[in-house]
This record gives structure tokens, C-alpha cells and sequence, in this order.
């Protein structure tokens, strides 16, 4: 198959003098090639997320701030952390996608499970056309091999070996790797920052923020308009003007 072709070249260009071994390298550089589409599909994932959220906090705000200046006002001031939480998720989902094309690891069981399976598929795949099918009194025929054939079964070079064996490793550790990926991404980058952790974006509009917030903010959210204000400034300036014209016509007659 093709991913054979390719870890044999791979192999041919990073093999040593060692027997029967490879390079230690040789499984970072396959898992890292084998999950290059992570990266797109993880950053697409949680700019979505991202957008669903923002869009949640202002249609919050349209729903119980109907007034849009000071709707606005409000907005302007909750964009900057915003915009930190939205950073720090992007953040987040580029130290997961370090740590997994960093050294391959595990601890998880379901490796070897997998691996075992893996090299069980191929020693099958490799033995059935010498199996012969008998029923010996059973109604679902049976297969069986002799031990010769087992014994003279296609032997392979070390580099051969040592390519089936470096593919039966990455399949196995891919599968439980991409799972740890896709929570990982989902629990910390996703729930924990944008939806439910102590400082996700409808957190941040609480009665500690706006005591935090400045007498000029504040005037700058709720404050009169400034073309009310101008005219409000223009009409007190009339109606003063015209009590001091109505004292002075008083003082005249």
C-alpha cells in the first residue's frame, strides 16, 4: 500500500548500522506527517466555537440592553477581555498540538490492545492462503495451516520487518492519540475557556467588573448623549439668558 511505500523510504533515510531496530526519531516524524491536518481542522473547529460565543454575548446584550448607544458602550468595553479569552483558547489549542508532535507517549492500555490487534491482522492476512477449511463434525467449517507452512511463511528481510512493525506502532498509537487530541481540544480549549469555566466570556459582565470601571467609562456607557447633552447646555444657556433679561426689565419699570 502506499503508507508501506512511504515508511520504507522514510526507513531507507533514517536507518543506522543498528540490527533489527530504528531510529527514535523515525515514529515522531511519522505521527507528525499523519496528523498534519489536525491543526487546520482543530483551528476551524474552535473559531467556531469561538464565533458561537461571541454571538451569544451579543444577542444577550441586544435582549436586555435595548438602547444601542449604550449597548455599544458596553460592548466597547467588554472587547478587550473578550478578545484575551478568545487568545487564550487559540493559545491553547496550539500547546496541544505541540505537546502531541512532540516524543509519541502513552500510558494508555488501549495501545498495546490496539498493537496486538494490529500485528494479529497482518500474521492472518499472511497464513490464510495456506489454511485449509474442515468441518470434523462441526456445522462451521474450521480453518487450519501445518506448522511447515507457518515455518516457510514468506520470510522477510530485517528492513521489511522493521517497516511492518514501525506501521503496526503508528496505527495503533494514532487511534489512541487522536482521541486524547479531540478531548483534549474539546474539554480545555472549547468547555473549559468559552463555555464553563470560571472566566468564560459571559463571566466577565459581572458586579465586580463594572465597580472596577472608571467614572469616565462609566459616563461614556450611560452618559448623556453628546448632541442632548448640546442641546440641554444650549436651552439651560437660553432659559438663564432670559432671566437675566427678565430682571432687567423688571429693574427698568
Amino acid at each position: 500500500s502506499n503508507i508501506i511505500e512511504w515508511l520504507s523510504e522514510l526507513y531507507k533515510g533514517s536507518r543506522g548500522f543498528e540490527l533489527g531496530t530504528f531510529d527514535k526519531n523515525l515514529l515522531s516524524r511519522t505521527m507528525k506527517a499523519q496528523s498534519e491536518k489536525w491543526e487546520p481542522l482543530a483551528h476551524g473547529y474552535i473559531l467556531d466555537v469561538i464565533h458561537l460565543a461571541h454571538r451569544f454575548v451579543t444577542t444577550l446584550l441586544r435582549h436586555v440592553c435595548p438602547t444601542a448607544r449604550v449597548r455599544e458602550g458596553i460592548m466597547s468595553v467588554l472587547m478587550e477581555p473578550l478578545l484575551n479569552i478568545y487568545r487564550r483558547a487559540l493559545e491553547q489549542v496550539q500547546f496541544v498540538l505541540r505537546v502531541e508532535h512532540s516524543n509519541p507517549q502513552t500510558i494508555n492500555h488501549y495501545f498495546n490492545d490496539n498493537l496486538e490487534k494490529s500485528r494479529q491482522k497482518r500474521l492472518r492476512a499472511s497464513l490464510e492462503k495456506h489454511a485449509t477449511f474442515q468441518t470434523n463434525g462441526h456445522s462451521v467449517p474450521r480453518s487450519t495451516i501445518a506448522l511447515d507452512d507457518i515455518v516457510q511463511n514468506h520470510p522477510m528481510s530485517n528492513a521489511q520487518h522493521t517497516v511492518f512493525e514501525v506501521h503496526d506502532i503508528l496505527k495503533a498509537y494514532y487511534k489512541v492519540a487522536r482521541k486524547r487530541f479531540v478531548d483534549n481540544i474539546c474539554m480545555q480549549a472549547a468547555d473549559y475557556l468559552l463555555v464553563t469555566g470560571p472566566n468564560n466570556p459571559l463571566k466577565i459582565l459581572s458586579p465586580q467588573f463594572v465597580s472596577a470601571l472608571s467614572d469616565e467609562q462609566l459616563e461614556e456607557i450611560a452618559g448623556e448623549d453628546i448632541g442632548l447633552r448640546r442641546k440641554r447646555i444650549a436651552l439651560a444657556k437660553e432659559v438663564k439668558d432670559m432671566e437675566i433679561g427678565k430682571k432687567i426689565l423688571a429693574g427698568v419699570s
